[in-house]
């Protein structure tokens, strides 16, 4: 099957039997949320040790509070990664949800998986159940269940403008000083003489000549 029991197993809450529950090392606190990053994979280790060992255990992540029209399936958020778990095929088949489940009764003091979700993720229910001892004269078990949200990581602003390939631009260097000053005195430029016009050029060439002749004549004389 893949329903967990409501409320707290004949044992108790997990903590009651002394199991824990970890997420990448960190002790996981029944009933308060829990947030992790989209896209990478985090080790979910169920934890118990001597002499608190168990023999079944259920583990399920249920559907996330629908944002939106098409929620992000937790079918595929676990990957086995130990001898003692399988993947609760009638979770993902008939409930379209993540779980996972043992493979034998034998004692275990501890077992990890890994879970994931590639989408972000609001509201899913992470419901645990530990089996210590399940037959005709007795049946012990414990449940707690966690609030778990899967959330984007949101980068950090870049101080550098990025270019099409990627690639960043160098910050840009202000100048230790100004600019050197324009010199104190303008550049002598050269003088442009007038041009004459050949008109006046003849004219005054004639007047020259009269004067000239009219010189000559009175020397002679």
């Amino acid at each position: 099957h893949c329903s967990n029991p409501q409320g707290e197993g004949a044992g108790g809450a997990l903590s009651d039997g002394n199991f824990e529950l970890l997420l990448d090392g960190a002790t996981m606190k029944a009933g308060e949320e829990h947030n992790f990053d989209t896209l990478r994979a985090y080790e979910l280790t169920l934890r118990g040790g001597s002499p608190n060992v168990f023999r079944g255990f259920l583990i399920r992540l249920g559907d996330p509070i629908e944002e939106n029209d098409f929620p992000p399936r937790t079918t595929f958020a676990f990957t086995i990664n130990d001898d003692e778990t399988q993947l609760l095929m009638l979770c993902e088949t008939v409930e379209m949800v993540g779980g996972i489940t043992h493979k034998n009764k034998l004692d275990k003091e501890n077992i990890t998986t890994m879970i994931k979700m590639d989408e972000r993720a609001v509201g899913m229910t992470l419901d645990v159940t530990v089996v210590v001892r399940n037959n005709d004269e007795e049946s012990l078990y414990y449940y707690s269940n966690f609030t778990m949200n899967a959330l984007d990581v949101t980068a950090s602003p870049s101080m550098s403008p990025t270019n099409p390939d990627g690639t960043t631009n160098p910050p840009v260097t202000p100048t230790a000083g100004p600019s050197a000053a324009p010199t104190s005195a303008p550049t002598t430029l050269p003088t442009v003489m007038p041009t004459m016009s050949s008109a006046a050029f003849a004219s005054q060439t004639s007047v020259a000549f009269t004067i000239l002749g009219s010189l000559m004549v009175a020397s002679f004389l």
